[in-house]
């Protein structure tokens, strides 16, 4: 799959711990980042280099190295969002691979893996409330799975 072609075009990652599903990452973005989300925790994103031809998944390895030094594996498609500046961010899920090596790298300040039902509460906070209807049901239903 090529990335899609609008200017200013992102990957969104749910990473999930393992496929029991029941802890998600989070990062704060470095507070000196010029990024929307300076200094708040959300889930990990990258930017597609579309200046070398970054195919979406080239960008999920890349970004889930570079932001938490975990290797993934890229799970389905979950939706995309328009930011207020006007990036198109398409939403993953995704497994770790080696949750336990997860480490804050480049611009994130630090990493933590917390419970999907803390997530779920939180979806009216501002770094979750723009997510796409496709990120908020998968995460619902993994919470009503579990609670089952």
């Amino acid at each position: 799959m090529s990335q899609p072609g609008e200017w200013g075009c992102a990957v969104g990652m749910v990473i999930f711990r393992d496929e029991l599903c029941r802890e998600v990452l989070l990062g704060v973005k470095d507070r000196k980042s010029s990024k929307s989300r300076a200094g708040q925790e959300g889930f990990l994103a990258e930017t597609v280099m579309s200046e070398i031809n970054e195919e979406i998944f080239e960008a999920i390895a890349r970004g889930a190295w570079e932001e938490g030094h975990l290797k993934v594996k890229w799970q389905r498609y979950l939706g995309v969002n328009v930011t207020a500046r006007g990036t198109h961010v398409y939403w993953y899920e995704c497994y770790a691979l080696n949750p336990d090596e997860a480490a804050h790298g480049s611009d994130i300040e630090s990493l933590r893996w917390a419970s999907i039902s803390e997530v779920v509460e939180r979806f009216n906070e501002e770094a979750f409330r723009s997510l796409p209807y496709g990120v908020k049901a998968m995460l619902e239903s993994y919470v009503s799975r579990a609670a089952s």
